[in-house]
Parts: structure tokens; sequence; C-alpha cells
């Protein structure tokens, strides 16, 4: 009992340090400038959001680095099988990374340690949910807690028939990530941001998917906050490659007013990279009190004229309840609770528009 009281309150002493330094030294953060060499791709999977390759056969994990290619890539559509391509009657792949507490919310597809099956891919909606963001802490994820996931929704989708094609929507759980970063002459140095690392896991899961007979177009990248910036980055970095993607509240960057620079200076280098494409195919919900990114600090958003995006007031729109224990609530979660489940309707409304009767 003694032992156990010395280690919590060790483990708790070091939180405070840490906590301490951060906050001592997030003014004084650097972060690397982006890579402009381009890798070699010919037998590699072009990452998400650097230069760093990922290798086709698995045997890297995606949060490594490998630098040592300098050559000009191939381009995505080059890699992957054309839209006309036989679709096989089952897929199954094995990705380089374990899938951890990603599943399948129907028992028709199978998820397992690192091993995704789907069967019938052709006739088969295929959309990737995830979750969003904790901070400096690792990202854990729960694809049953209605505190991280919109589980009614999520529920409600999966089976749903849209056309011709039946809805699967797949919780997909990275393995949990932080962010690296060390200590340099008194400053914090960010080696590599968690949503970079977040956002290669997606790509090379949805990447494999379509190497082994998934239709592109019939991919639907899902997500809230950091995971609604991944897939709007992902969407960004393969053009045409998905079907569409959905967002509530897109944010990974702290609150808009409490912002560290180096959160400051990457979130200006993927907004570059965002706003760079109009290929984004989409539809995005904001809520309009949303305490980390407003929706007039998302509108370059707009210069995609395929994706639609929905300015909601929880307040006046939804009449949510904004308050918690008498104090204001944030509207970043707004997403989980009750009052949104009257935008369900307009989730499924869109798909039933990408996928029209007799599609």
């Amino acid at each position: 009992m003694r032992r156990d009281m010395h280690n919590l309150i060790f483990y708790f002493l070091m939180v405070i340090f840490f906590t301490s330094c951060w906050v001592k030294s997030h003014q004084n953060v650097n972060i690397p400038e982006p890579n402009t060499q381009k890798p070699d791709t010919s037998t590699m999977i072009p990452d998400a959001t650097t230069s760093t390759p990922q290798s086709k056969t698995g045997s890297k994990n995606p949060s490594e680095n490998n630098s040592s290619a300098t050559s000009s890539p191939a381009s995505l559509e080059d890699q992957l099988p054309p839209l006309n391509a036989k679709i096989p009657e089952e897929i199954e792949i094995k990705l380089p990374f374990d899938l951890t507490k990603s599943t399948f919310y129907a028992g028709v597809h199978e998820a397992r340690d690192s091993f995704i099956k789907i069967k019938k891919p052709g006739d088969t909606i295929l959309v990737i949910y995830n979750q969003g963001s904790s901070g400096f802490l690792p990202d854990e994820c729960f694809p049953y807690s209605i505190n991280s996931h919109p589980y009614d929704l999520l529920q409600q989708l999966d089976g749903m028939t849209i056309g011709q094609k039946e809805v699967a929507v797949f919780a997909f759980c990275t393995p949990p990530v932080s962010t690296d970063y060390e200590f340099r002459d008194k400053s914090l140095i960010i080696i590599k941001d968690k949503v970079i690392k977040r956002t290669e896991f997606l790509s090379t899961l949805a990447d494999m998917l379509i190497e082994a007979g998934m239709p592109r177009t019939q991919i639907i990248l899902m997500g809230h906050s950091a995971g609604a910036w991944i897939s709007l980055l992902l969407a960004a970095e393969n053009k045409n490659n998905y079907g569409a993607i959905i967002g509530f509240n897109p944010a990974f960057a702290n609150t808009y007013n409490n912002r560290p620079d180096y959160l400051t200076k990457l979130r200006t280098q993927l907004v570059e990279k965002i706003a760079a494409t109009r290929s984004i195919k989409g539809h995005i919900f904001l809520i309009k009190e949303d305490e980390f990114e407003r929706p007039e600090d998302l509108d370059f958003l707009k210069k995609n004229p395929n994706l639609e995006i929905e300015i909601i007031s929880a307040r006046e729109d939804l009449n949510c309840d904004m308050t918690v224990y008498g104090f204001s609530e944030p509207g970043h979660e707004v997403i989980f609770k009750s009052c949104f489940q009257s935008q369900y309707g307009k989730v499924e409304n869109y798909l039933r528009r990408l996928f029209p009767a007799g599609s």
C-alpha cells in the first residue's frame, strides 16, 4: 500500500514537472520547416502529410521516418488501381500496425489485430470515422463512448441501404501516439506532431484498401475535431482519391485564443496545404460557439467548390443546453449532445446525393 502511494506521488510530481516545462517554454517552441525534397515512391505509398514514404510491404511503421529517398514521386493515380478495375468478392489486408480498439459496428465485416476483411466491397460504402484528439496526451480511442464518438449517428448509418449499396461504418482507432519533442537550449523542439502521425496511419489504411480492390469513390472519411482535420488533410493530399469527407468542427491546434507558437506555425502550414487544392468534396458542419476554430477561421475551406460548409448555432438553431453546473459550456462537443440529433438526417441526405438510386 505504501509503495503504491509513493508511486502515485512520484507520478503526480512528474506530471506537474513536465506541465511546468511545457507552460514555460511553449512560446519558444520551434517546428522544423517542411522538407521540400521529393522522395522516391516508385515502390512506396506516398506519405499523407510529409515527404516521408511508407513501405507497401508493411515493413515500416507509418510513424517512422525515411529520409534517404530524393527523386520525384510517382503520382497516386499511377500507383492505385484504375476506377474500372475488377472488384473482388472479398478483400483482406494486413496493416503494418495493430488496430487496437478499431471496430466495425456491424458484424458483416471484420477487424482484428492488424487484419481487416470486407465482404462484397463493390456493394459497400465504407465510412471511416476518426475521433478527436486529447490535447498533449496520447489519443486514446473509445468507439462505444458517446463522449468521443457520435455513437447514435454511426449506429444509424451502419447497415443503411443507400442507392444499391450498404453502408459499413468503421471506427478507426490508430495506435495511441503522442507528439515527438525534445528540449534544446531551454526550448521545446517539436519533432513531429501527432496529427501528422495519425494522418499517416489513415493514409496507409486507405491506400491499402484501395490497392486490395475497395472502390476509392466508395470510401467516405468522417471525423470530429482532429479527426475531421486529418480527413481534410488526407483528402487534400490525395486528390480525387476518396468519395467525400464528412466533418464536424475540424480543429487540432488548441483553442483559438490560447494557441502555442508551434501549433500556430504548424496550423498555418497545414491550412496552406488544404487551401491549395480545389478538389476536396464533402460536407462540413461548423458550430458558431466552437472555442477551438471559429467559422471565420475556417474560411479557407470555401475555396473548394465541392465542399459544402454548414454553419449552425448550438443555442439558436439547435436549442442546446449550453450550461454545465451553471457554467457556460463550449460548443466544440455539441456533436455528442442529443440536441445535435436533428442534424443526422443531413448526413444521410448528403450520402444519398453522392450515391443516388440506381448507383
